[in-house]
């Protein structure tokens, strides 16, 4: 791995990590309980169970387009990712981008394994975890790469005792589709 991808899959991941981070922080407001729906954003290849009117935060040039959609539902905090690169990523970026997230959100890992994920043509790698962030709160997530397409969904509950189930629901239901 070259060091110009290594620093943009950092950047990824220091990106993703703050946009946790602040849905975190907003989340400290009470929270409402709104529709939860499979959630389709136009033209980027995938799907999850997302609360509605989602936020989105795009960053990076054209040719290396990271993309994240955050949004808050009954005290949990979601976020989706798809970033597009002009080059394929190697299955051996999934452990550091998790290192890193972690050191980014101050965060701990409980369990985590490597899977097969569904897509239409051929199982991706993902690498599946769960993880404690330095406040305590428990959150599932997962980071999936695809050829030229790496994907991540993170949930977070801010409940005691957490509704483990529920976050894993949350992000098993992220569907590649193209």
């Amino acid at each position: 791995m070259n060091e110009r991808k290594t620093g943009g899959r950092i950047s990824r991941i220091r990106g993703l990590a703050a946009v946790v981070i602040f849905g975190l922080a907003a989340l400290a407001m009470p929270g409402s309980k709104a529709d939860e729906r499979v959630f389709v954003p136009a033209g980027h290849q995938f799907s999850i169970l997302f609360p509605s009117n989602p936020k989105v935060d795009t960053s990076g040039p054209e040719s290396k387009r990271l993309l994240v959609w955050s949004g808050t539902n009954d005290n949990i905090f979601y976020s989706a990712s798809q970033e597009i690169n002009s080059v394929s990523y190697a299955e051996s970026e999934l452990a550091a981008d998790l290192t890193n997230f972690l050191k980014e959100t101050s965060g701990t890992v409980i369990a985590q394994h490597r899977q097969n994920w569904p897509t239409p043509h051929e199982p991706a790698t993902a690498l599946r975890f769960s993880f404690r962030a330095k406040s305590g709160l428990v959150g599932e997530g997962v980071f999936i790469i695809a050829g030229k397409h790496s994907y991540g969904a993170i949930a977070v509950d801010t409940r005691a005792p957490p509704r483990q189930r529920r976050l894993a629901v949350i992000v098993d239901s992220l569907k590649i589709l193209k």
